[in-house]
């Protein structure tokens, strides 16, 4: 079973306003691929999408 997190929508070079829900997805093979909100949010400026994780300064 893999799990990973994803933030969906794009923001804008300079834009520090917006925010995008963090999704948590799970799979298993072709049995389960499940995507889910969480309740935390995030300025997609501040996530890195291939450590799946906030930015590190």
């Amino acid at each position: 079973m893999k799990v990973t997190f994803i933030v969906k929508k794009a923001a804008k070079r300079h834009d520090i306003d917006s925010k995008a829900t963090i999704y948590v997805r799970l799979r298993d093979g072709r049995r389960l691929d499940s995507i889910t909100p969480t309740e935390l949010s995030i300025n997609p400026n501040l996530w890195d999408d291939e450590d799946e994780q906030v930015k590190s300064k």
